[in-house]
């Protein structure tokens, strides 16, 4: 079951992508079906932007699947 994340969870994320020079932020879509995240991507430094919100959810015990060049969900 997919882990449920807190609006301070994104916000404390976005935290950790503006220390980390990134200029863009997480966004939290809340549906029926579970939530969903996205960022405004910034081409080659995606990479990095990955990297970033990885570390930061797994330093939670939360797991991320990749489905897009610029989302993600919580596994």
């Amino acid at each position: 079951m997919a882990r449920i994340v807190s609006t301070f969870e994104v916000e404390d994320c976005n935290r950790a992508l503006a220390q980390a020079g990134l200029p863009t932020r997480v966004h939290l879509h809340d549906a029926c079906g579970g939530q969903f995240f996205s960022w405004d991507p910034l081409g080659e430094r995606d990479a990095e932007v990955r990297e970033t919100v990885e570390h930061f959810f797994s330093n939670k015990g939360i797991k991320l699947e990749f489905v897009g060049d610029s989302s993600f969900r919580t596994r």
